[in-house]
């Protein structure tokens, strides 16, 4: 499908945004995929109406992570070669912890200065699991996600950046590896085949382990786990693994507008199967609705001119999907002091 001359002045403006300093290769598109995401999340934690799928937002969020990481390390290993991991480390460390800190100090001021003396431990627990990206483990067994018991953390919510941040390590690594295992003339190609593979046998395994560990009574587990919920950055991974081979980006490029709009319109009713949770979500549901946020994924970044690209990436939707982090960030702590500040003072 052609590119429509009334979108080749889009589609220039576009391309020029997204190659210059910082925000190299931002594409307005996911960017207002990204604020549909965290404003699921937000209606979902604050028990709007008809929102109690709105959890699903994380999932978007996690695939969204996988493409726009793997995109990334793609184009430095075309460019140089080679990954260097500690720069790609130390720029995610620079770019997401200061805020999470912030986060993390605000919730230790009020253990100490406010909080009853009874959640000063568990707080304290908290907190320390956060600042090493571990809190998703850490919350497992300490906390319910979907059971609302009046004392949730607040910092409840950081089980996620913990699963990404877990990617972030151990992804590279592995891209890293495959990149030397695969010399060859033609090695690009094969080890893009190579990493497409890995990618696909790890969603897969992923993917049953999330029903596995549901079908066991494990529902936290099953959620927050991080062997189970990898499947989904994954599947963001192997989108992007997948257009970096130049017929498949092609074929995208001619599609891309179809693609975003089977990809979008299929979330619909995914979202509405998946209300509860619902068992179906654990028995394929989530792996159907990633896959689908994968589909339009991939349309968004290959037809930026489409309309549902410029839809989606009007400049109120682009700004908030920039600042989604922060948004993702405060909400939760904020909603926990406005329970307390409801209660009169009431155990947060």
């Amino acid at each position: 499908m052609p590119a429509h001359p009334l979108n080749a002045g889009h589609q220039a403006r576009t391309a020029r945004r997204s190659s210059h300093g910082g925000r190299q290769h931002r594409l307005d598109g996911l960017d207002g995929l990204r604020t549909i995401a965290v404003f699921l999340v937000i209606l979902f934690h604050v028990r709007a109406p008809r929102m109690s799928a709105g959890f699903i937002g994380v999932d978007m969020f996690f695939v969204l992570s996988g493409y726009l990481i793997t995109s990334g390390l793609v184009r430095e290993l075309r460019r140089s070669n080679s990954i260097d991991l500690a720069r790609f480390w130390s720029r995610r460390i620079r770019r997401l912890m200061p805020a999470a800190i912030l986060v993390i100090l605000v919730v230790l001021v009020w253990t100490v200065s406010s909080a009853p003396s009874f959640r000063r431990p568990s707080l304290a627990a908290d907190a320390f699991w956060t600042s090493v990206y571990a809190a998703n483990w850490h919350f497992i067994s300490s906390a319910s996600y979907f059971a609302h018991d009046g004392i949730t953390s607040p910092l409840l919510h950081m089980w996620s950046l913990a699963i990404e941040e877990q990617f972030y390590v151990g992804w590279p690594l592995l891209l890293m590896v495959l990149w030397l295992l695969t010399r060859s003339a033609r090695r690009l190609r094969r080890f893009l085949i190579v990493a497409a593979a890995a990618g696909s046998i790890l969603i897969v395994g992923s993917a049953t382990l999330l029903g596995w560990y549901h079908a066991q009574g494990g529902v936290e587990r099953a959620y927050m786990g991080t062997d189970s919920k990898i499947f989904e950055p994954l599947l963001g991974a192997v989108v992007a693994i997948v257009l970096a081979w130049e017929p498949a980006r092609r074929w995208a490029m001619r599609w891309g507008t179809w693609l975003a709009i089977v990809g979008l319109a299929t979330l619909v009713p995914l979202f509405a199967l998946s209300d509860g949770p619902s068992p179906l979500y654990f028995r394929g549901g989530a792996l159907v609705f990633s896959v689908a946020v994968a589909i339009a994924i991939a349309g968004l970044a290959s037809r930026p001119g489409g309309w549902p690209a410029r839809w989606l990436g009007v400049a109120p939707m682009a700004y908030l999907g920039r600042i989604s982090y922060g948004l993702y960030l405060w909400h939760w702590p904020f909603d926990r002091a406005l329970v307390v500040a409801v209660r009169s003072g009431g155990p947060l």
